[in-house]
């Protein structure tokens, strides 16, 4: 079978930063190991980064035909629509790699920035509450507007889990398009000796406020440090929010605060005990995953649907309520104070990330390319 990952290039390494990239790489090398021939477009030659939302659609129907594709996979990483998705030459199938009804408190803050609104009355007019709640209304409808569209054009399209259908409109009108297969975990599990694991916190990805909520595990450490002078925070990644974040933490005195910047997390995730995700919403929370590979025990707020398939509270890492800090800090001091309970946890951990395995994945994959071919 001929596929076509589009909307993103391939990259010459595993360990690129866009996640969304790492999983399509992960799937394609899987896919080809059975035998399947795998393209990206634009091609690598013809990319200016890892993920492009122009997609030409006469030059993309070329490049279907002449190599023969057989089902063409859009990787959603925005709500972008090209348009010349009708009638391509393959069949065609969608994937959105977020939670569908997430909302993000940032969205006049990234609209000011991008058209560079510097003049200070009128950022006061597009930061105001009411230009801030028309905004994050209007992208919503933009955002349903474009999951219809997309779902109608397409054969089938893919959420991260079933705990997100009750919240994705286009199911209730399209049922039989719509499915759901998680992401394959990026590494296998490691045999690692959790007893000589450092008293390490830990978080990676990008650092945007308006998704991963660092600021909430700065304030949580900020609780914690005293506590626990034999323990840190390392912070491993990049993006908009880095230099605020860095002023937030030195406004707020914690000392053990290390920002590793853009790095491969292997190693972080090889040495840390215990992995922090404070996320507003995800679509899969890859990084828990990559974590869990290490034994390293996943935090996560209950604060999206698709979280709950990756981690069972108690078992295999710890689920906090929502934006709850003062549990949050709790359950870590539990954890930091226990290395019984957590190497029971970690060693769950990564037996349990077997399910999220590339050779799993990618039968899910070829079930559905064989029931629309």
């Amino acid at each position: 079978m001929n596929i076509c990952f589009f909307n993103i290039s391939e990259s010459e390494s595993e360990n690129v930063a866009n996640g969304v990239v790492r999983v399509a790489m992960v799937l394609a090398g899987a896919l080809r190991k059975r035998r399947h021939v795998v393209v990206f477009y634009p091609p690598p030659h013809r990319a200016n980064n890892a993920c492009s939302a122009t997609i030409n659609g006469k030059s993309f129907r070329k490049f279907l035909v002449e190599q023969n594709i057989d089902v063409a996979v859009w990787q959603m990483g925005n709500c972008r629509i090209p348009f010349s998705l009708k009638n391509l030459p393959c069949r065609l199938v969608a994937v959105w790699h977020n939670a569908p009804d997430y909302k993000m408190s940032t969205y006049a803050e990234l609209l000011a920035a991008k058209y560079k609104f510097r003049n200070p009355v009128l950022r006061r007019l597009i930061l105001n509450c009411v230009s801030r709640f028309g905004i994050q209304r209007a992208y919503d409808c933009y955002r349903l507007f474009a999951f219809f569209y997309t779902t109608k054009c397409s054969d089938r399209f893919v959420l991260l889990s079933e705990k997100f259908f009750p919240s994705f409109l286009p199911v209730k009108f399209f049922p039989k398009k719509v499915c759901a297969i998680p992401n394959p975990a990026s590494f296998g599990a490691e045999s690692i000796a959790l007893s000589e694991k450092q008293k390490e916190l830990l978080f990676v990805g990008r650092l945007e406020n308006g998704q991963k909520r660092v600021d909430l595990l700065l304030k949580i450490w900020a609780v914690l440090e005293n506590r626990f002078p034999d323990w840190c925070l390392r912070i491993v990644g990049d993006g908009p929010s880095a230099g605020t974040l860095r002023e937030f933490a030195n406004s707020l005195g914690v000392k053990r605060v290390i920002f590793e910047g853009r790095r491969n997390p292997i190693p972080y995730y090889r040495n840390a005990s215990i992995f922090c995700m404070t996320s507003a919403f995800e679509g899969w929370g890859m990084t828990l995953v990559e974590a869990s590979a290490f034994g390293c025990v996943p935090v996560a707020f209950d604060s999206y649907a698709s979280v709950s398939d990756i981690i069972s509270h108690g078992d295999n890492g710890i689920l906090v309520p929502a934006f709850d800090c003062e549990k949050y800090a709790a359950e870590l001091s539990r954890l930091m104070l226990d290395p019984d309970f957590r190497i029971r946890l970690g060693t769950t951990a990564r037996e349990r990330i077997r399910d999220f395995s590339p050779e799993k994945i990618v039968e899910r994959w070829e079930a559905l390319f064989a029931e629309i071919l």
